[in-house]
């Protein structure tokens, strides 16, 4: 038989103009697509293709005009929005030009000046005031930080109790939803402008977005962990919520939680699945469930959902957010679930008005189908004992295997996890300061770090201070080191002391936990803080109130207390540090003492990781850039102290400190942007090979020919480059014939 497509001349032009694409001729494929489109003017592949081109060619006129035509013919094409949006903000008429295109009018008068890391939430809205108060309560709840909502021609008040709302911005639009691409396209120009690098919500006022922990994980820690696994979106199962009594009689009224008054769903929530379906084969495409009970197939309910995702540039927004251009590898495994609620006694009249305007897809052919089953039943009830199972919350959703939990490699190990940090809990003012000083069984550099704090700090009420004794020593240790606490810092300073050692990095955890201030800083007992450390990087907390961290330069202090200020300056001036994250990921360039952290950063992140060894603070100092921008005062305001009898000490003889640096390279691979974490782990392990080199060369002059040898050993599993590696083999060498000649040289 012959395949018909062969002789589709439509398909035969498409098939060459690809090859002319693929050859870089995008002259001769334009001209392709576009006979393709002569012939068949709502050929949507055909428009996608020829648009695509035009914005790469950066012909931002014509893609515009292109762009106008081809969503006439094919409104639900999101690639199509996408590239308008684009190709609109970079001509001469900005962002403004493009909320001009998509009639998006401002209706508040607030600014829009969004953290760093604000979960933010889009929807459309048409005469919701019934589900706004509970639907807006559950996202605060959740952890939202913003709204940005578009009213599409209100009637019922909604558009004026939105303008009462502080943390909701707000605009309208006269536009069809249906040419909005179902409101897809709004989203786009919002985000674009204001979202990208934000997770972002994309819900209805009758959605309910849960997931797994949902009872007791919010958002924040949603989305720390995506980002710690390199995921970018979340897919989830639609599930229709509905009551025990007829449509007409379930009624909601203004903040009622939407589960009391819709309880129960169908056992079986979905008819059919298809994996890797959808535009981009990247996704399941699930279908059915109640609505096919009781309205029957023809519908074709689908109930795929991607309700959150990481915005940046290269995403496609789906109308009714059914699907992601995201590739597969950047979808989450573990799932959500989108309870919907939108059978109470509004709907039948809603049914009714959709199914004549026919603004929802397929030209509202499901809500025809929805009034056709309410005419012949005005009594219509979805509940059926058959059927219909009542809500019990997210473990009974995974128990149903309507979502699951992750299963990466961070969930399947402990020793991966990282901590939770659980937020203040608290009625009275917080302190802005919690200055927390660790102490295990050393007492000769106490005094001097208690007294670099206290010479500037301010009272109590703006500053909690803290020793924590890391336990399992004899008690008199503990009461010696108390003492001393209490000399130097009377009643202005808490000691506590842990009945058992915790060790690195726990103890640092415990710390972050018992803090109570807003911003925090970690400090070993061996180390100090200059005169104005607290004064300064205050000023840059406040100054910046986006930053997750504040850190000035520092100097490093040997055991004859001679100084050398450390060679990483990242600006010349105090302000926040442009690419902070390409830089940290690269190398460590901070030591502790120098370093403060918001606490809801902690809380945002996570605690101090186990796995990544003693190099825990820089896989700190990565997850917090991965998420924050970062503030720097260029004046070295704090004192790290170099000494024999440090751990650091030892770390850097055995080689350990390569080993969990290169370990925290691999680890950090989860949590950078995936467009840039090869490129940033491969110049890391580049640099942490020259580290090796150099730290070994330095050993060898001093003598330490094994503690050379443990280096270069663990430099040679980083380097990439033949001129590293060959004066690494040089050194190993040198090394090793001088640890020949000295034999009695204790291994490290």
């Amino acid at each position: 038989m012959t395949d018909a497509r062969a002789t589709d001349p439509s398909a035969v032009e498409i098939r060459l103009a690809a090859i002319w694409e693929g050859k870089g001729k995008l002259d001769r494929a334009l001209a392709g697509y576009e006979r393709v489109l002569v012939d068949t003017p709502a050929h949507a592949h055909a428009h996608v293709r020829r648009l695509q081109i035009l914005v790469d060619l950066e012909r931002f006129d014509e893609a515009i005009e292109a762009a106008r035509i081809a969503i006439a013919h094919c409104p639900a094409e999101a690639t199509l929005h996408k590239n308008l949006v684009r190709a609109i903000r970079a001509g001469t008429g900005g962002l403004d030009a493009a909320f001009d295109e998509y009639d998006l009018r401002r209706a508040d008068g607030r600014p829009v000046d969004f953290g760093a890391a604000d979960i933010l939430c889009c929807s459309v809205v048409r005469n919701e005031m019934a589900r706004l108060p509970y639907w807006l309560e559950y996202y605060r709840r959740l952890g939202v930080d913003a709204f940005l909502i578009v009213d599409n021609g209100s009637s019922d008040g909604t558009l004026a109790y939105l303008l009462d709302q502080p943390d909701v911005r707000v605009w309208q639009s006269r536009r069809s939803f249906k040419a909005a691409n179902f409101g897809s396209a709004w989203f786009e120009v919002l985000l674009q402008a204001y979202g990208i690098g934000h997770w972002c919500l994309t819900l209805d006022a009758d959605e309910l977005l849960y997931f797994p922990d949902v009872e007791c994980r919010t958002l924040v820690d949603l989305c720390r962990d995506l980002d710690i696994a390199g995921k970018r979106a979340l897919f989830a199962l639609l599930l229709d919520m509905y009551s025990d009594r007829p449509i007409r009689d379930t009624v909601c009224a203004p903040g009622q939680p939407f589960e009391d008054v819709c309880p129960f769903f169908d056992r079986e929530f979905f008819h059919r699945r298809y994996e890797h379906a959808g535009p981009f084969d990247n996704l399941p495409m699930v279908f059915g469930g109640v609505r096919e009970r009781v309205f029957g197939p023809a519908g074709d309910y689908l109930l795929s959902k991607i309700p959150l995702l990481k915005y940046s540039m290269d995403a496609v927004l789906a109308g009714g957010q059914h699907w992601t251009s995201y590739p597969a590898a950047d979808i989450a495994d573990e799932t959500g679930c989108v309870l919907h609620f939108k059978f109470t006694n509004t709907f039948p009249s809603y049914a009714h008005g959709e199914a004549t305007r026919g603004e929802h897809a397929v030209n509202g052919f499901q809500y025809v189908e929805y009034a056709r089953g309410l005419e012949q039943d005005p009594g219509l009830c979805l509940f059926d004992t058959a059927h219909s199972v009542r809500f019990g919350g997210s473990a009974q959703l995974e128990r149903l295997g309507i979502m699951t939990r992750s299963h990466g490699p961070h969930v399947q190990d402990p020793d991966q996890q990282i901590p939770r940090i659980a937020a203040v809990v608290s009625n009275s003012a917080r302190p802005f300061w919690s200055v927390m000083l660790t102490v295990f069984d050393r007492d000769q550099h106490l005094e001097r770090a208690l007294r670099s704090v206290l010479d500037q700090a301010p009272d109590a009420e703006a500053m909690q201070i803290e020793v924590v004794h890391d336990g399992g020593l004899p008690g008199a240790v503990r009461d010696r080191l108390a003492g001393l606490v209490r000399s130097v810092g009377g009643e202005r300073v808490s000691f506590v002391g842990l009945p058992e050692r915790l060790g690195h990095p726990h103890i640092f955890n415990r710390c972050v936990e018992r803090a109570r201030g807003e911003w925090i800083h970690l400090l070993h007992d061996d180390d100090w803080v200059e005169p104005g450390f607290y004064a300064a990087l205050e000023r840059g907390a406040r100054s910046a109130p986006d930053v997750g961290m504040a850190f000035c330069r520092w100097q490093f202090v040997n055991g004859h207390d001679a100084a050398r200020v450390s060679p990483w300056n990242e600006r010349e001036t105090a302000g926040v540090v442009e690419n902070w994250m390409d830089r940290i990921a690269v190398a460590c360039r901070l030591q502790m003492p120098a370093v403060v952290v918001r606490r809801a950063a902690y809380e945002r992140v996570g605690g101090f990781q186990p796995a990544a060894g003693s190099a825990f603070d820089w896989d700190m100092w990565k997850r917090l850039a991965a998420v924050f921008p970062a503030w720097h005062e260029p004046a070295p305001l704090a004192s790290f102290r170099e000494h024999d009898g440090s751990e650091s000490h030892h770390l850097l003889r055995s080689g350990q400190q390569v080993v969990d640096s290169r370990r925290t390279i691999e680890l950090s691979r989860r949590y950078l942007p995936a467009a840039k974490a090869d490129a940033l782990s491969a110049a890391a392990l580049d640099h942490l090979a020259g580290y090796a080199l150099d730290l070994a060369r330095r050993q060898l002059a001093a003598g330490d020919a094994q503690a050379a040898i443990a280096n270069v050993r663990e430099g040679l599993t980083c380097s990439r480059h033949d001129g590293v590696r060959e004066a690494l083999l040089v050194l190993m060498a040198d090394a090793t014939a001088a640890a020949d000649r000295t034999p009695e040289t204790a291994a490290p």
